[in-house]
């Protein structure tokens, strides 16, 4: 038996050889490749041999092949969208004037219904926010004077919640809310704010998320103060504000609050808006 007999090619050579090469022309090209290894290893030594072996291997190597084995059958589709693209971006690049008002006028398109989509999602999110929001109701007021003197208004008397709860059984809370502007002072320093008057039942019909302190006992007494993380945030910059002292200019002195929570950022499309929520009892 001869040298060359019994010595076969590297292994590792002809397994890449076979993870590349279409079955097609495998056996073409590795018959090839083995018959110069043979004709090599007759004229040089082993190590020469497989070296050069592994170096024809690779000169067949080209990345095409591999493409050609993985792309899907779609690949002349996927082209001709390429050059279609390229045709268009040229054709709009001559035109440059024109093809720049176009695009305008259809960004601007797409810009002012993406606004009106907004809006009209907001407008129809209003306060659906609330878990109780199929329940809740806001009372308004009718005068009507004569022909076309009839007026709606959504200010009421401020007896009306209590009388609507001891009248009809169908209410389960009333909350009458009221904005009073007045002066907050904070140690030392005197501000201008407008406080939320809200009453006990608050955070029973409305749903307002508490990110500190106890949500049914914020407005359990009338000393009890609720603020934003807006106005926590002015107050008592990153400190606790549970528990601390803000006094409020109601009638002629300022009287103690307590915070007792503070509420998450309110929702934009929320008809109640508060920094400063407290519960007084204004008959």
């Amino acid at each position: 038996m001869k040298k060359e007999d019994s010595i076969s090619p590297p292994r590792i050579a002809l397994r890449f050889l076979d993870w590349y090469c279409p079955s097609s022309l495998h056996e073409g090209i590795e018959g090839d490749l083995i018959e110069q290894f043979e004709t090599d290893l007759k004229a040089t030594s082993v190590s020469i041999a497989n070296r050069r072996f592994i170096l024809n291997v690779l000169k067949f190597f080209r990345p095409g092949i591999i493409l050609r084995n993985q792309l899907p059958k779609n690949l002349f589709l996927t082209a001709m969208l390429r050059n279609y693209f390229k045709i268009a971006f040229r054709s709009l690049w001559r035109a440059k004037a024109h093809s720049s008002i176009n695009i305008f006028g259809l960004a601007l398109g797409i810009a002012c219904c993406v606004l009106i989509a907004f809006f009209v999602h907001d407008e129809l999110t209003f306060d659906t926010f609330h878990t109780k929001a199929d329940r809740i109701y806001r009372v308004y007021a009718r005068e009507n004077w004569g022909a076309k003197q009839e007026f709606f208004y959504t200010f009421t008397p401020f007896p009306m919640g209590p009388t609507l709860k001891e009248n009809l059984p169908e209410v389960e809370h009333q909350v009458r809310i009221n904005n009073v502007a007045t002066q907050v002072k904070v140690g030392e320093d005197q501000f201008n704010e407008t406080v939320v008057i809200g009453g006990q039942d608050f955070f029973s019909v409305f749903d307002f998320n508490i990110v500190a302190g106890e949500k049914m006992s914020a407005l359990s007494g009338q000393s009890n103060l609720v603020l934003s993380e807006r106005m926590a945030k002015k107050y008592f910059g990153d400190g606790d504000p549970i528990n601390k002292t803000i006094s409020l200019l109601l009638g002629e002195k300022f009287e103690d609050f307590t915070v007792k929570a503070v509420v998450e950022r309110i929702p934009t499309n929320s008809s109640i808006q508060f920094d400063m929520l407290i519960d007084v009892i204004l008959v």
